[in-house]
């Protein structure tokens, strides 16, 4: 992903209903498996601008790692922020280092060339009974010219999530798919941006208007509260929440 595209995340982060739709499945999946004990520490392995930042410091004290140097350097404008340049290949953390952690779209890129590796060094910085949330791109068949610009290397169903995480060690919660209650205009988009591609390329990220911003985040946050009660059929992400025995 270029310089401008992480400018647009750091523009659209804190309000974007992509985001804020992100955040609330965040806090609805991990909170109750932390009720009761004290905020510990926690890692974003590619947090990119820091998106899900304000969310994991309600559950934590989290620390964010990504590869790029610009998109830290954004992360840190909005706030101070521990933010570490790494590869989530190699995570510079000792074992077993943290008791909560996100690994949010960073699987399926191309410079990831080995997602087993990356769930490999998150089983070992995290603590016995540490928790992992996991959500990735979802379906092949969903590719589009925004995968070109955000370097898609693969989309994922939850089974295939799902088997890749227990192959590590953790023990799986929960899999399923996510962005469902919008899917048939995600879909319509892709199918779209697949038959014209913009010129030039570009992502799906654009500004919403505010009144339609409300109403697909009220959605996503609808959806979020229901997701672990409920399992839709499909859907634009593929989640899988684990605990490490």
């Amino acid at each position: 992903m270029e310089r401008h595209e992480f400018e647009i995340q750091a523009q659209l982060a804190g309000s974007h209903w992509w985001f804020a739709g992100r955040r609330c499945l965040v806090r609805r999946l991990l909170a109750p498996l932390l009720d009761g004990q004290p905020p510990g520490p926690a890692l974003d392995v590619g947090c990119g601008v820091g998106a899900m930042f304000d969310a994991l410091s309600d559950l934590g004290r989290p620390v964010g790692i990504d590869l790029r140097p610009e998109a830290l350097a954004l992360g840190r404008r909005e706030a101070p922020r521990p933010l570490v340049q790494a590869t989530a290949l190699t995570l510079p953390f000792a074992d077993q280092s943290f008791a909560l952690m996100t690994v949010l779209d960073v699987l399926y890129h191309q410079w990831v060339p080995d997602d087993g590796a990356v769930l490999r060094e998150c089983y070992r910085v995290c603590q016995p009974g540490g928790i992992l949330l996991v959500a990735e791109p979802a379906l092949a068949w969903l590719r589009s010219s925004h995968d070109v610009v955000y370097y898609t290397r693969q989309r994922y169903t939850p089974r295939e999530l799902r088997e890749r995480v227990a192959a590590v060690g953790f023990r799986v919660l929960k899999s399923g798919y996510a962005n469902s209650l919008l899917f048939p205009g995600v879909f319509l988009v892709r199918l779209l941006r697949r038959l014209w591609p913009p010129v030039p390329l570009s992502s799906d990220l654009r500004p919403v208007p505010a009144p339609l911003n409300r109403l697909l985040t009220a959605i996503s946050c609808l959806e979020a509260a229901a997701w672990p009660h409920a399992s839709f059929p499909l859907g634009s992400s593929a989640v899988c929440l684990a605990r490490r025995s």
